[in-house]
């Protein structure tokens, strides 16, 4: 199959392909081979007209072969073996595979529901008995009975808060006797925050088994979700300087000056302890359900329209007027389609969508157990609950723990897995820590097993995958090959910028004096005098003074100065004069009859030069492009590119 040289460089070579499986083969560096259905790829991203022309079609062959220079020179340079590489391409490759792992219908589903519960916000109390994952079946029982015992206390009359405060597990309590407050959808974890969207009116209940124990719940209040809102306000923060009293007599006064028509934003400005938004006429950035301390955010909810003032309100940080700005609704399902689905799919809700795919794994997979742990049992101590637990060396682990289509997974890769994911947890059962983590580390092979299988299933998360790493490579590869070097050369940048001034010295500058006269001055008569005095040597005041005495009407001296093209109307008109090519060297002076002016040409006009850190910006921008230029140079004449013409035509087909 014939190759052709193209338009491109002297390095990309003439030469034979193989004749076998060159059919999708566009061209080769060395012998990298890239198809071409990644160059149309390319292609179909970058050309906006998308059409298939030779022309265009050569011209993004050019740029598609540089980049893929520069991505093959980064690899050799072994920039995909590094740490840095590696870790953001397996976080991008693990949020990919999550896309293709997805059970679409559930997405959807999981998604719609999260948006619908947005909408509502429900206020709950808990009080939490902390029960370890890997509790044996006495110890839950034994936290069940002792929710039964507190949530029986409330029953009879205690108050929820202080029960919360003297038996919850729950840190906050102590503080918040367990009230957090209103909460929506992703704020809890998943199966709190069904069991909560899921009860029917107000009350207590539970107690609830979730992950993180037993949960004893009481629903105090469901409100329409208020959205997005903007406030401004006044704030006087509690000192050790100014009694509660005195606090709240001035709060109060000036809650009488907005009442009697004060502007709110100047009382802002004067008075307000909030010095992040005292000069912003006191105005916040938007917030949304608890961001705000609670009576700040009922206070609020309490102002209706846009320019309502609440009376003083009282929070931990001090007192508060509050002046309603403006609110957003929360927007429809379809323009938060995307953000919602994110975030099913980085929650815990997600897990749903792990136990379908895991049932449909094993259906598709031959899973053979041998159940051999014992061994691993028998190697694992208490120290494992405190993170210190070291692997046996005299164990070999040795063992067939089970097989995924006849590959193999041995005791030592469970044992591996256990130090790796141990962390400091509350002590448990031996025996029900190492069951449940066999548990998970077996669902974990079978994902890692169907990642695998991504690339052959769905060609599109193949060209994802190797885009994101082309990507990543060249930016790299150019952060430190043209970036980085042309920010340290600083040396060679200000001998760019030498050599390469007029670039950056597009103005016109001189030094004019400007002089003004009357609309029935006569013209003759100024230029004669003028031809006349500036013959002698006189400062412009005497000048204007002699031409003044000589004239009818004043002739007045105005200034003298630098001027730089583009800051004066008056000026202008002489640079424009210049590169029209109207004024000699010989030429003194301009007389702007339509303006009443004469200007003074005192120096010769010339570019200004701008000093590089004025324009540094523009003058490392355009060193960098030399730096990558000549660097691709090299890089061309160190690769052999091979381009194939056949397949180059059928693109045109």
């Amino acid at each position: 199959m014939k190759l052709i040289l193209l338009f491109l460089s002297l390095f990309i070579v003439t030469q034979i392909f193989a004749q076998t499986n060159t059919d999708n083969i566009l061209f080769r560096i060395d012998e990298d081979e890239i198809t071409k259905d990644e160059f149309i790829r390319y292609y179909k991203k970058n050309n906006n007209f998308f059409s298939f022309n030779k022309d265009s079609l050569r011209f993004y062959l050019d740029k598609f072969i540089d980049i893929k220079i520069k991505v093959k020179e980064a690899r050799d340079f072994g920039i995909d073996k590094s740490e840095q590489f590696k870790s953001e391409f397996n976080l991008y490759k693990k949020q990919l595979s999550k896309f293709y792992l997805a059970d679409k219908m559930l997405l959807n589903k999981l998604a719609k529901e999260a948006y619908e519960r947005l909408l509502v916000e429900i206020r709950v109390k808990h009080i939490l008995i902390s029960l370890n994952q890997y509790a044996s079946k006495e110890d839950s029982v034994i936290a069940y009975n002792k929710a039964i015992n507190i949530k029986n206390r409330i029953i009879k009359g205690e108050d929820f808060s202080q029960v919360a405060k003297e038996t919850s597990d729950d840190p906050g309590a102590v503080i918040n006797g367990g009230d957090l407050w209103y909460i929506t959808a992703f704020d809890l974890p998943y199966d709190f925050e069904n069991y909560v969207y899921k009860t029917n009116g107000k009350g207590l209940s539970g107690p609830l088994k979730t992950k993180a124990g037993y949960q004893i719940i009481k629903i105090e209040d469901r409100r329409t979700n208020m959205g997005s809102i903007k406030i401004a306000h006044i704030m006087l923060s509690f000192s050790k300087n100014k009694s509660e009293n005195e606090l709240k007599s001035k709060i109060d006064s000036i809650y009488n000056l907005i009442n009697l028509g004060s502007d709110f934003s100047a009382l802002a400005t004067r008075f307000s302890d909030d010095k992040g938004t005292s000069l912003n006429g006191g105005v916040l950035p938007w917030f949304t359900t608890g961001q705000m301390p609670n009576e700040f955010e009922l206070a609020t909810i309490s102002l209706l329209k846009n320019g309502d003032v609440s009376k003083p309100i009282k929070t931990n940080y001090g007192w508060h007027i509050l002046k309603k700005i403006d609110s957003k609704e929360i927007p429809l399902f379809e323009n938060m389609k995307d953000q919602i689905e994110y975030k099913v799919e980085n929650s815990d809700r997600f897990d749903l969508n792990n136990e379908i795919l895991l049932k449909k794994i094993e259906k598709e997979n031959v899973l053979k157990e041998f159940y051999s742990l014992q061994e691993v049992k028998s190697a694992v101590d208490s120290s494992i609950f405190e993170a210190k637990w070291a692997i046996p060396i005299d164990t070999n682990f040795d063992k067939i723990l089970f097989t995924i289509n006849n590959i193999k997974f041995h005791q030592y890769d469970f044992v591996k897995f256990i130090f790796d994911e141990q962390i400091v947890i509350n002590p448990t059962s031996i025996d029900n820590y190492v069951n449940k983590n066999y548990d998970v580390f077996k669902k974990l092979k079978l994902i890692e097993l169907e990642n695998k299988k991504l690339e052959l299933k769905y060609p599109e998360y193949r060209y994802q995958l190797n885009e994101f790493s082309d990507r990543t490579l060249l930016r790299y590869f150019m952060e430190g090959e043209v970036f980085r070097k042309a920010i340290e050369d600083s040396v060679d940048l200000k001998n760019y910028y030498s050599l390469n001034k007029e670039k950056y010295n597009s103005k016109y500058c001189s030094n004019f004096s400007i002089f003004e006269y009357d609309n029935y001055t006569d013209i003759d008569k100024l230029k004669k005098y003028l031809n006349r005095y500036l013959q002698k040597t006189l400062n412009d005041n005497d000048l204007a003074e002699h031409i003044s005495k000589r004239i009818k009407g004043k002739f007045d001296f105005l200034e003298k100065k630098e001027f730089l093209e583009g800051e004066d109307e008056r000026s202008d008109l002489i640079f424009n004069y210049f590169t029209q090519n109207k004024l000699n060297e010989k030429t003194r002076y301009i007389l702007l009859e339509r303006m009443n002016f004469v200007i003074l040409i005192n120096s010769q006009i010339k570019r200004f030069v701008n000093p590089l850190y004025k324009v540094k910006r523009k003058v490392l921008e355009d060193y960098q492009k030399e730096i990558e230029s000549k660097l691709l140079i090299k890089l061309k004449n160190k690769y052999k590119v091979e381009i194939n013409d056949n397949v180059f035509e059928t693109l045109l087909k």
